[in-house]
């Protein structure tokens, strides 16, 4: 994978994942500013998050459905029992661990870097986002953004130090939503980490720096293992499909609808096939669909 994008279509020409890859630079950029440097120096960042002296993480952030590896999330979500959206709980030196990662400039290079791919490739699933969460966030101030060049909700920072995935589905993200992925760390892309997608029967070479946009939910995936002594950590974003849904039942519970006002809204709006292939461009359309994304930006921006 370079820094050519490439877009993986359906029959009927949806762009259903896209091979991201890098951001184009032009050789005058100061070689500590260029995307490379930072991916470098975020792997370390990563294993120094892991490795801090006094810092302890839960059996299950450290062995757990997708792997061994330890993985640390954060941002808004809603499910699992909660009564209603918040901040995903942690516990103090987590939550040091986090504000750093918010305010790193690399990652949040990275994090802007997913969040534009998803606008650019997914522009009418990007601004069905982004509206359903303004409303979030106008009806509950103490939600925190993770980012505010991301537009994504939650993020998962996965610390290695061996980060491979085994074939699994994120089943509660939002379906038609792209999780974005970005892998760092001292391993050989030609011989490990690669990215399988076990529906499409394709392995993708997935080297560090690298950026792919799948739907989790609903596409299994999962990586080839890497070699012994080589290090891989990533960095990914996503959009629970829980905040989605309480939001469009009007920023309350499911259950406190009449079956026939949850199945008006959820079949106009919802999770069906119909619903889902609605949030898709077609790759012939997408010039359209941009333009029209940058309209909708423009007039929410206008709004304040």
């Amino acid at each position: 994978m370079n820094r050519t994008p490439y877009a993986i279509l359906d029959a009927e020409e949806n762009v259903v994942a896209v091979l991201l890859g890098k951001p184009v630079e032009g050789e005058e950029r100061d070689p500590e500013k260029r995307w490379d440097a930072a991916i470098e120096r975020l792997a370390h960042k990563f294993e120094a998050a892991r490795t801090k002296r006094g810092r302890k993480f839960a059996a299950g952030l450290k062995n757990h459905r997708r792997g061994k590896y330890t993985a640390s999330s954060f941002g808004v979500s809603y499910g699992g029992g909660q009564k209603r959206p918040g901040n995903l709980a942690m516990s103090a030196d987590h939550r040091e661990m986090v504000e750093e990662f918010r305010t790193d400039e690399d990652l949040g290079r990275v994090a802007g870097w997913q969040s534009n791919g998803f606008a650019s490739y997914g522009p009418k699933g990007y601004d069905s986002m982004v509206s359903a969460l303004d409303r979030l966030y106008d009806s509950q101030p103490e939600l925190q953004r993770n980012f505010p060049n991301s537009a994504y909700p939650c993020a998962t920072a996965n610390l290695g130090p061996n980060t491979v995935c085994l074939a699994h589905n994120d089943c509660s993200n939002f379906p038609s939503f792209p999780c974005a992925v970005t892998p760092f760390g001292s391993f050989d892309p030609d011989k490990g980490g690669q990215l399988i997608l076990y529906d499409l029967k394709v392995k993708i070479r997935f080297p560090s720096g690298s950026t792919i946009l799948l739907p989790s939910a609903g596409m299994r995936h999962g990586n080839v293992p890497i070699q012994a002594g080589e290090r891989r950590y990533s960095f990914t974003q996503y959009c629970p499909g829980g905040l989605m849904r309480w939001v469009r039942h009007g920023l309350q519970p499911a259950w406190k609808l009449s079956p026939a006002t949850r199945s008006r809204l959820d079949g106009e709006g919802g999770e069906g096939w119909q619903a889902q292939l609605r949030t898709l461009s077609k790759y012939s359309e997408l010039a359209a669909d941009r333009a029209w994304l940058v309209e909708r930006e423009a007039a929410r921006l206008s709004r304040g």
